[in-house]
């Protein structure tokens, strides 16, 4: 993914990516495409027990900057979102 990509999230994701993606935006905005503003970089992601809110681990993994709906998302990791294909 590079700038200027178009990018939606991916129908399936695990329960940890799901809570880590409304933490950044609520629900309802990531039913738009976005635009990336920074192409893919390293970043962290931390993994969250969602029963007690307690960071388990952070890890290291590759993420973009997007614009979604009106809103700056940083950090977003690229594994839970799919490129935009055929627009015209």
């Amino acid at each position: 993914m590079k700038k200027g990509s178009l990018v939606i999230k991916r129908t399936i994701l695990s329960d940890q990516e799901k809570e880590n993606l409304y933490r950044l935006a609520p629900p309802a905005t990531w039913q738009n495409t976005g635009v990336v503003l920074r192409s893919v970089h390293e970043g962290r992601f931390y993994v969250v027990d969602v029963a007690s809110g307690k960071t388990l681990m952070t890890e290291l993994t590759q993420v973009v900057d997007l614009m979604i709906a009106g809103r700056i998302l940083k950090e977003v990791p690229v594994r839970c979102l799919d490129k935009v294909k055929n627009v015209k």
